[in-house]
């Protein structure tokens, strides 16, 4: 019986610990047109995938450098853009998005 209370007990503190967590960061922002324009001259990245959110009416992209295996990701709309993450070295984890014959459904 006290092993089925100590595996609850384990159980309950497993799931205790998995929950979200929200925190607040600084954004780097600023005019669409500058930041996005930035990012393709100056970091030389290109846009690899984009995507709309319907709900806010924003597009978030991300841009890469092949060469310098440098990344950023993005949210905009038509005023201004926000800088959500950028770094360093990155791969394609789907084989799917490396031939580009084959679409994806």
């Amino acid at each position: 019986m006290k092993y089925i209370f100590a595996t609850l007990f384990c159980l309950t503190s497993l799931v205790a610990h998995a929950q979200l967590q929200e925190y607040e960061r600084r954004l780097t922002c600023g005019e669409t047109q500058f930041v996005m324009s930035a990012l393709i001259k100056t970091a030389q990245e290109r846009p690899i995938w984009g995507g709309a959110d319907p709900q806010t009416g924003t597009q978030t992209s991300i841009l890469v450098n092949t060469k310098t295996l440098t990344w950023t990701v993005v949210q905009y709309d038509h005023k201004i853009a926000c800088v959500l993450q950028s770094g360093e070295g990155f791969r394609v984890l789907n084989e799917v998005l490396r031939s580009p014959s084959r679409s994806i459904e």
